[in-house]
C-alpha cells in the first residue's frame, strides 16, 4: 500500500514531458553504464534530502550556501555519466543516443570555449517560474538534475555572482 502510495504521488507530480525525458535519460545511461570506460554516479530523493537537512544544521551558512539551498530545495535526484575514458567510437554512440533523447527539449544555454561545447537542456514550466529536469551535456559527461528548480532563485544566484 504504501509502495502504491509512493506511485501516485510519483505520477501526480511533475510534467509529464519531464517525467519521460528521466526515463529515457535513464535508459540511455542504464544502456551504456556497465561499458569501459563509463562512471555513474546516482544520487536519489533520499540522500539529497538528509544532506539538505544536515547542511541547513550548520552554523557557518553565508547568504550564498542559504541561497544554494533554496535552488535545490526541489531537486529529487541527480544523476551524472562521465565517460572521457571511452572510446571515440563509443562516445559518439552515447553522444547520439543523448541528441536523440534531448531532441525536441528547450535549449536553455549553450556556450563553446575551445573545442568544448555545453549545452544545458530542460523544461520551463507553463508560468516561467520553475526549470523542470536540467539535463548538461558536454561530450564526455551527462549531468541530470531531476526536480524542479526555482527561476527566482536561480536568478539571485547568478545576480550574486556578477
Amino acid at each position: 500500500m504504501l509502495m502504491m502510495l509512493f506511485g501516485i504521488t510519483a505520477f501526480a507530480s511533475g510534467d509529464a514531458s519531464a517525467r519521460s525525458l528521466k526515463n529515457k535519460m535513464n535508459a540511455v545511461v542504464s544502456e551504456f553504464r556497465n561499458c569501459d570506460g563509463v562512471e555513474v554516479i546516482k544520487i536519489g530523493s533520499l540522500p539529497l534530502a538528509i544532506a539538505r537537512t544536515a547542511a541547513n544544521f550548520s552554523n557557518d551558512l553565508d547568504s550564498d550556501d542559504i541561497a544554494a539551498l533554496s535552488l535545490i530545495s526541489g531537486v529529487k535526484g541527480l544523476l551524472v555519466m562521465e565517460f572521457d575514458d571511452c572510446s571515440t567510437s563509443m562516445k559518439n554512440r552515447i553522444n547520439n543516443k543523448i541528441a536523440k533523447v534531448l531532441k525536441g527539449t528547450e535549449v536553455l544555454m549553450s556556450a563553446k570555449d575551445d573545442d568544448d561545447t555545453v549545452t544545458i537542456h530542460g523544461y520551463v514550466n507553463e508560468d516561467v517560474a520553475y526549470l523542470d529536469d536540467l539535463i548538461i551535456v558536454t561530450g564526455e559527461e551527462l549531468v541530470c538534475i531531476y526536480g524542479r528548480i526555482s527561476m527566482q532563485d536561480l536568478s539571485a544566484i547568478a545576480e550574486s555572482q556578477l
